[in-house]
């Protein structure tokens, strides 16, 4: 009994995956909850703003579906949709505290709360861009890793040309080089 319990190691768990896999679950519900409000709001008030909002939170919804489908299926393109618009969010919100915080003609605790709460809200934001960016940096490697061993995918895209040299500052323009000469330095 106690040498099966040796053999049977831990399977190796990705805290990174799971991570992603609840800030996705967050944004999901989040997103969910958004688009049931702009779709109340909508139907409500439908004036340009509303339209507009309630567009947005559709295209929010469907940055999130793709997140979903790119961490359960492993495609790392997909990520990038979510990155992106959560990347414009992001810096939306911090233009937006910004503005908030220099618009203010008054100090009181009203606005203190309010604007410890968006900054909160920017870390967190910040924080869950960096996890899942991080995730994909890890999938998009193994990924092309992969295809590189298949066989399947041009092998100059794979990894990065270097961007040193050693006559110019400029490894585009280096003509000086033995690598530029026989054509090495070519992307």
């Amino acid at each position: 009994m106690r040498e099966h319990q040796e053999e049977s190691l831990p399977v190796h768990r990705d805290y990174l995956l799971m991570v992603c896999y609840a800030i996705n679950a967050f944004e999901l519900f989040h997103s969910l909850y958004f688009l049931v409000d702009t779709t109340g709001l909508l139907i409500t008030y439908t004036n340009l703003y509303t339209t507009l909002a309630f567009l947005g939170t559709i295209v929010w919804f469907l940055t999130v579906v793709a997140l979903s489908v790119g961490l359960w299926q492993g495609r790392p393109l997909l990520f990038i949709f979510w990155l992106f618009f959560s990347g414009i969010g992001t810096l939306t919100d911090i233009v937006y505290l910004v503005w908030n915080v220099t618009s203010s003609l008054t100090f009181d605790w009203l606005h203190f709360i309010n604007w410890t709460v968006l900054y909160f809200g920017i870390v967190v934001e910040c924080t869950c861009l960096y996890l899942v960016y991080s995730y994909y940096r890890r999938l998009s490697h193994l990924y092309q890793l992969h295809h590189h061993e298949q066989g399947d995918a041009p092998s100059h895209r794979i990894f990065t040309p270097e961007l040193h040299s050693e006559t110019s500052a400029y490894p585009a323009t280096d003509t000086k080089s033995d690598r530029a000469k026989d054509g090495r330095n070519k992307y």
